[in-house]
């Protein structure tokens, strides 16, 4: 028997309480176009990469220093949601220092395996990460309902 699909609603209640969790300093913000339901592997497989990308943020999101070279300030991070009737999309975006986003080196396992190969390998999903340095990160995760796709 499989578990029952996630309506959107359910699953950004999930996602708030996961990011919630990790820190209550990430802004949260959602756009909803109602009427998705999200299988629950699906919405597993987008909690866990999200919650991966909040980590990483977490860990490795150094402050860039302000245009003056002056004390670095504080890294702001935010959740963005916005889902159409056969999609949804989930963007964690910080304002760091940023890396070379082509460089990911193998061993940085977090994001190569807990994010891009496990929404890539899913029918539908979508993975990417924008950075560059001094520009902060920008990870969007996303599935669409094959279905939509015929």
């Amino acid at each position: 028997m499989r578990p029952e699909p996630l309506t959107e609603a359910d699953f950004v209640s999930r996602l708030r309480s996961s990011v919630t969790a990790q820190s209550d300093g990430i802004g949260f913000t959602t756009d909803l176009g109602g009427g998705l339901l999200i299988p629950a592997e699906i919405a597993l497989a987008l909690l866990e990469a999200t919650a991966e990308a909040l980590r990483n943020t977490l860990q490795h999101a150094a402050p860039a220093p302000d245009a003056g070279g002056d004390t670095p300030r504080d890294v702001t991070r935010a959740v963005e949601v916005t889902s159409a009737r056969d999609r949804i999309r989930i963007t964690v975006a910080d304002d760091g220092r940023g890396f070379n986003s082509r460089r990911i080196p193998p061993e940085r396992l977090g994001v190569r395996v807990s994010i891009l190969t496990r929404m890539a390998t899913l029918p539908g999903g979508s993975a990417s990460i924008d950075s560059a340095r001094g520009a902060g990160t920008t990870v969007t995760i996303g599935w669409t309902d094959p279905a939509a796709l015929r």
